[in-house]
């Protein structure tokens, strides 16, 4: 099955389509955190977990060995249904999570999944983090990987939901193509030109998800993410 991720909320396609999504730099994914980042301070949310994902289809000749070179990373590997997978985490003092699972496709093919995040962007994490970024992706990918970036931020006390996605889409400068709203939260999926990948769904390029959440204790939470569309095993 190959779903939508959006941080915490799984958007399932009504018609599942596989679509690569076009490469970008480790650059432009930290340009969209940044983004990110400052829109959800512009409209004074508290920045709760940031995250982004590396991916990759890959050809490995020996999979243990790539295990080996990860260093202190804590690998556990698994087979379920004929199912090849290696899964583990580690985490920094910079408060820094960082989570690798590789999965085997067919003989020597595999698909690589690298998550990085962190409920903090100080100066020291944010180091930190494009150290431990840059690291993976020489040790496990090549320039045809692909990164996504989501951020979630919460803002206590009512919000104006459509003043706010109006503030974002001019920030943005965002066509929105689709909108979902049931009794906890609402989306909206759309493109901005200011970031490079994206994806084709209905004959609409499309690179930014929105999401915003109402919990029970009166607290909105903000979702901001570039599509994600992934194999699940």
């Amino acid at each position: 099955m190959k779903r939508f991720l959006l941080g915490g909320i799984i958007l399932i396609l009504t018609v599942i389509i596989w679509q690569e999504v076009e490469a970008i730099s480790i650059e432009s994914s930290q340009q969209q955190l940044e983004e990110m980042l400052n829109i959800a301070e512009e409209n004074d949310f508290q920045l709760d977990k940031w995250e982004v994902v590396v991916r990759e289809n890959l050809l490995i000749e020996n999979v243990d060995n790539v295990i080996q070179g990860l260093g202190d990373f804590e690998i556990g590997k698994t087979q379920i249904d004929g199912v090849t997978k290696y899964r583990g985490d580690r985490h920094s003092s910079a408060n820094i999570v960082e989570s690798l699972l590789i999965v085997r496709t067919s003989g020597k093919e595999y698909q690589v999944i690298y998550k990085i995040s962190s409920s903090d962007y100080s100066e020291e994490v944010k180091k930190t983090y494009l150290r431990k970024l840059d690291e993976m992706t020489e040790k496990l990918f090549t320039e045809n990987a692909q990164y996504f970036t989501c951020l979630e931020a919460v803002k206590n006390g009512m919000i104006d939901i459509v003043c706010l996605i109006e503030k974002i889409a001019e920030t943005l400068n965002l066509t929105i193509y689709d909108q979902l709203k049931d009794n906890k939260f609402q989306t909206w999926t759309g493109y901005t030109p200011k970031w490079e990948q994206s994806i084709s769904i209905d004959d609409n390029e499309i690179n930014t998800h929105i999401a915003v959440t109402k919990g029970s204790n009166n607290q909105s939470t903000l979702i901001i993410g570039t599509p994600i569309l992934i194999t699940e095993y």
